[in-house]
Order: C-alpha cells, then structure tokens, then sequence
C-alpha cells in the first residue's frame, strides 16, 4: 500500500451521514484523544509524502488543483470543525478520490522498487517482534561509552515493539513501524563494528532482516541477502 492509497482509506473513514461535524465524523464525542491526534497528524504525513513522490515521478504542474483540493479536504479551513452540521452528509470529494488513485497508479508504476508492505500476516509480525527484542538484547555487548547510542537504539526499538504488541496492528500503524524500525536499522548500522567480532555477523543479519520485511516486491530473506551483499564486506561482517 503506499501512501496515496492509505490517504484515501482514511479519508473514508472520516466519512459521515448528515448532521455530522467535521470533528465528530474523524473522531470520538469525548473531544479530542491522542489517537485521533496522531491520526490526523499522521494523514498530513502521508499527503506530504504523497506530494514529494508526485514531484520526483512526474509534472507537478498536473497534480496541483488535485493537491489544492486534498489540502482544503483535510483541514477544511473555512468550516467549524465543532459546530457546523453537514446537510448532505460528509464524503470524500470527487475531484479528491480519483487524485489519489491516480496518485498512487504513478507512485506505483514511477516507483515500483520501493513499494511498501503494510500487509503483514500476524506470523510476519510476530517474527518481526522477536527480531527486534533480539536486537534489544544484542546491544547491550555495545561498550559503556557508547551509551548514548545505545539508548537511543533502545528507545528505538521500544516505539516499534510498543506499536506492534497491539491486536490486529492498522495499516496506518504498521507504517509508523516500518518508518521507525528503518530509522533503527540505519542507527544501528553504526553499532555493528563497536559489538565484539564474534556478535557481528548474527547483529547485521537481524538489522538486514527487519529492512527486508518492509520491501513490499521482495522477501524478507531476498532483500536481506541484497543488503548484506553491499555493505557486509565493509563492516567486516560478512561470510
């Protein structure tokens, strides 16, 4: 799913019958919650991201009233999120939905060797889970006066383990995972030549497994292998 498409899976959850607010079609009655919070924040991320992939694979020219559209969609800037009732009911806007398909149709196609995989079975999860408290434990050879790395390894890989101990993990959540683990393995590419030599090998080859899961076009142990191919020989982790 990229992000394009996972925009427009929020946007239809915001949809609403008439008489709705803003506010209380995207969130609960009881005023605003850290999740909804995060989800609208969230949503702003993935619309910024949707925005920099269409600049880099195509004329941005073309996308700007859809982007125009999305923007005024997502905050609504002229409307009482609290107090205006929707006549007609609250539904994502035409112009809208088939932009974001179009979107994600050229992310897609401009970008298919970085698709993402945010459809992970409960067994891809719970291998993922305890790859990372592996890597949890691994970090603690890191010698004390990297300290400052290692916590922020740890703290790391707390948020990714945090997000994924949740039943039935949304997509949306799943993507923070794959954005904070990524963000994790390139941190702790720096602690592989600070582990004792013999901890090395096994480290990078967990690092090298948690990047793989991610790849959407290619499995956990391909995308691995490819990884390990490139920088093991100079982290002096290889075979």
């Amino acid at each position: 799913m990229n992000p394009a498409e996972e925009l427009l899976d929020i946007f239809k959850r915001w949809e609403a019958n008439k008489g709705a607010t803003i506010f209380l079609a995207r969130g609960p009655q009881n005023g605003i919650t850290y999740d909804l919070a995060k989800e609208i924040t969230y949503a702003t991320s993935l619309f910024q991201e949707v925005i920099k992939l269409l600049e880099a694979s195509d004329d941005i020219d073309d996308w700007r009233e859809f982007i125009e559209a999305t923007w005024k969609h997502l905050y609504a800037p002229r409307t009482d999120w609290c107090t205006n009732t929707s006549s007609t009911g609250i539904t994502v806007p035409g112009l809208v939905r088939t932009g974001l398909r179009g979107a994600s149709s050229t992310i897609s196609s401009k970008s298919p060797d970085v698709s993402i995989n945010t459809d992970l079975t409960d067994d891809e999860i719970a291998a993922l889970v305890k790859t990372l408290q592996e890597v949890k434990e691994q970090i603690g050879a890191i010698p004390q006066r990297y300290q400052k790395l290692t916590d922020s390894i740890t703290s790391k890989l707390d948020d990714c383990l945090f997000i994924l101990s949740t039943d039935d993990v949304p997509p949306g959540r799943l993507r923070e995972a794959r954005e904070k683990s990524l963000e994790l393995v390139g941190e702790s590419l720096h602690a592989v030549i600070l582990l004792p030599e013999e901890k090395r090998k096994s480290f990078f080859k967990n690092l090298m497994n948690i990047s793989g899961v991610w790849v959407g076009n290619m499995t956990a142990g391909a995308a691995g292998g490819m990884l390990e191919n490139i920088t093991s020989s100079f982290l002096g982790v290889g075979s």
